[in-house]
């Protein structure tokens, strides 16, 4: 008799055991998906949207903080009057501000939120006081190579090309500042053409 109570227990509690799980089962199919007070299920919520800037967008930022910086010549119609460049720690921004006969001038923003952006300069050196440097916040001819990390300049003192500067900058992304590399400068406008201008900095 001992062994036939404890056949009929077994049976008994893994018949119990199979009907819970079954509840379960049941419950997990019944309920509805989450739903808002409508009764509906709910629409996730999307990521905002960033709109990309115009042309006249990035001047206008300039102008802000540069409020005569960027004022008189620029190209009409120009679509693209910009390029960007992403960095380990945020974004660079070079835009056309003043297009010339044979040369125009650009200006590097940059931004680690995207969002809030800020005017960089360069260092340059006058070309009548070749010992005097400034901070040009719209160097000529300004370019980015993101391979190397690496700004650089280039003015002519008139249109022939005999006489002017060339700047090599560094982009320091853990700083996020420019650092001066090189600058060249050949002040004398004599019709003498040279593969490489007089060495300024370093010294």
């Amino acid at each position: 008799m001992a062994k036939k109570t404890n056949k009929k227990f077994f049976n008994l509690h893994a018949i119990t055991v199979i009907t819970i799980l079954a509840g379960f089962v049941f419950i997990g199919a019944s309920c509805p998906p989450d739903q808002n007070d409508n009764g509906q299920e709910p629409i996730p919520t999307p990521e905002p949207v960033v709109a990309e800037r115009s042309y006249q967008e990035w001047i206008e930022l300039i102008t802000e903080q540069e409020p005569y910086l960027c004022e008189g010549n620029l190209p009409e119609g120009l679509g693209s009057g910009f390029q960007k460049y992403e960095t380990t720690n945020g974004e660079l921004v070079i835009v056309l501000c003043y297009a010339a006969a044979y040369q125009s001038s650009y200006v590097a923003l940059y931004s680690d939120d995207g969002q809030n952006y800020r005017i960089l300069s360069c260092p340059e050196f006058l070309m009548d006081n070749p010992s005097e440097a400034y901070d040009n916040v719209a160097p000529t001819e300004l370019t980015f190579d993101p391979e190397i990390n690496t700004f650089l300049s280039y003015t002519k003192g008139r249109g022939m090309g005999d006489c002017g500067s060339s700047g090599e900058y560094l982009w320091n992304d853990a700083s996020q500042s420019v650092e001066m590399i090189e600058y060249r400068m050949k002040p004398e406008c004599d019709g003498e053409y040279q593969e490489e201008w007089p060495l300024i900095f370093p010294k």
